[in-house]
């Protein structure tokens, strides 16, 4: 990996890292919620940067989002059967989906 990409991508990993609140979840500053979105990518960038350093930072941090993410999958209250990413479109400021909160980690 090249060296200036590298070092973006451990900038957006530490980022996304010192955000967390103490639940582990990435409160955003502006809208006030948790962005699980975020956390997901978080995940496939810190996978990303282990591959490429063998850091075991990286993966420490991976699995540590994973665990949180995985925490916050809940099965729908009313459509039974239905699973998602809480708060998901539950949550009255978040305007979000599964599809987007799980992204392309799950």
């Amino acid at each position: 990996m090249r060296e200036d990409l590298l070092r973006f991508l451990k900038g957006a990993s530490d980022a996304l890292w010192k955000g967390r609140d103490a639940t582990g979840a990435l409160i955003c500053p502006k809208h006030r919620l948790d962005h699980t979105g975020k956390t997901c990518y978080g995940i496939l960038i810190d996978l990303a940067l282990f591959d490429a350093t063998k850091e075991p930072s990286f993966l420490e941090r991976a699995v540590r989002r994973g665990d949180f993410l995985f925490s916050r999958i809940k099965e729908h209250p009313v459509r039974k059967g239905n699973w998602l990413v809480l708060p998901g479109s539950l949550g009255n400021r978040n305007m979000s989906n599964t599809i987007i909160d799980s992204g392309a980690g799950v």
